[in-house]
């Protein structure tokens, strides 16, 4: 991201792995300033229908325009820049 090679991050995770996700992106969002954040959740069917599992994936870009409509539900804004 810094580098602008990729445009963008996706992180993903399932059923419990989503709250260290969450975390992960958190930080990479401290650690690099103006980050962009889409977020979708999903119910997934596991083993032939049998069970239903949550998913997330988060989406980080430093380009707003690489991610969906920024006026609706699951996008965030960067973070505001700490004060002196």
């Amino acid at each position: 991201l810094e580098d602008k090679e990729k445009p963008f991050i996706v992180l993903s995770a399932m059923g419990t792995a989503i709250n260290k996700s969450i975390a992960v992106a958190e930080i990479v969002k401290l650690r690099v300033p103006g980050l962009h954040q889409w977020n979708t959740i999903q119910t997934r069917a596991l083993e032939e229908g049998r069970r239903q599992v949550s998913y997330m994936a988060i989406t980080l870009s430093s380009d707003p325009s690489l991610l969906e409509r920024s006026d609706t539900l699951g996008y965030q804004a960067p973070l505001a820049s700490p004060g002196p």
